[in-house]
């Protein structure tokens, strides 16, 4: 109590104001991580998103490629052989695309609901080749081909759907202008797949 008395009024007063304007900048402080945090978290969720082409034209081409492979077996190698490489083409390049529009999981992607899907689809894209080889030797059947491609599109398909759940975990969708443009992407997202 001497060490108070013996500061000056106006000293006193200071004293005051600082300890409440501590306080308020730790909050301060607090929120704002808090916020880039949120920030970081939806640059990461609009990053996918905007990568909904790449993966809308793998699907795509996975789908085809099914089709023209079942094709190719049904006649025994006979027929669809040149159908068979330009649509190999084709899914390669939609491939590239792919890999290239999303490398990585990374940042709130890392949560199981993206994750896990993502892991299972680069999993299966390592058998991918082995696949192709097997169905040019005529070594499958249509349905276990068919169980392959069906397998890898449901897990894209899978993640297409984990980035609308974080969309939401992570409050992107909210009013507002960038709400709007991220609503747009979530209907152009779900339109894309609604008919796979």
């Amino acid at each position: 109590m001497l060490f108070i008395s013996r500061i000056s009024i106006p000293a006193r007063i200071l004293l005051l104001c600082l300890i409440p304007t501590i306080g308020l900048l730790i909050i301060g402080a607090m929120i704002l991580f808090t916020d880039l945090e949120k920030v970081r978290q939806e640059r990461s969720i609009v990053a996918v998103i905007d990568r909904a082409p790449a993966i809308s034209l793998f699907v795509h081409e996975l789908q085809k490629e099914r089709g023209t492979s079942a094709d190719f077996i049904d006649s025994k190698g006979g027929q669809f052989a040149d159908d068979l490489k330009a649509q190999r083409a084709e899914t390669d390049e939609a491939l590239a695309k792919f890999n290239a529009a999303i490398p990585e999981a990374t940042g709130v992607l890392t949560k199981p609901v993206f994750a896990e899907p993502f892991k299972r689809s680069r999993e299966d894209l390592q058998k991918f080749s082995q696949i192709r080889t097997d169905v040019s030797n005529l070594k499958l059947t249509v349905g276990e081909m068919a169980s392959y491609y069906a397998k890898t599109i449901s897990d894209l398909l899978a993640m297409v759907e984990a980035v609308a759940t974080l969309a939401d975990d992570v409050h992107l969708v909210r009013d507002g202008g960038g709400a709007r443009e991220c609503a747009f992407h979530r209907h152009e997202f779900h339109s894309t797949f609604a008919g796979v």
